[in-house]
């Protein structure tokens, strides 16, 4: 057993290290631009004040993958309305929400991560519009490279 979690803590530790090399890019959040004609919006953002994930995870909507989050990272998806599968596709234990999105609007999702040893945990959760903007503006970045 004592070999074993010597063997998990050497992983997680590579894997931290790891991580700081995925470092974001770009600039902070200022606005959210106005969802584009009969589509809507969701802004998916990893805050790492308020999150244990340190890689990075592939958003997925109904099996597709619609954009890479790092922690501390943002991007804005513009979505068909109607419903939408969304979930991480990282190398934890990823939870979908079944959510169903209408145009013109706006939604926010900030991605959790809790570390529970062999079991550890990814989902997506809601997030109301003001908070998400005050924490959007303190933590992520857009991913896009400044030239």
């Amino acid at each position: 057993m004592i070999k074993k979690l010597n063997v998990l803590g050497i992983i997680l530790t590579a894997l931290a290290l790891s991580a700081c090399n995925a470092t974001t890019k770009g600039t902070y959040y200022k606005e959210t631009p106005v969802a584009k004609i009969g589509q809507a919006q969701i802004v998916f953002y990893s805050n790492p004040k308020k999150n244990a994930w340190v890689g990075a995870a592939k958003i997925m909507d109904n099996d597709t993958e619609v954009g890479t989050l790092i922690n501390g990272q943002f991007f804005i998806y513009d979505a068909a309305p109607g419903k939408h599968k969304i979930w991480g596709n990282s190398s934890l234990i990823d939870t979908p929400e079944e959510i169903t999105v209408e145009a013109g609007k706006t939604y926010y999702y900030r991605y959790i991560s809790k570390y529970i040893p062999y079991a550890s945990r990814t989902w997506l959760k809601v997030v109301d519009e003001e908070t998400a903007k005050t924490e959007l503006a303190e933590c992520c970045k857009d991913g896009i490279e400044s030239k």
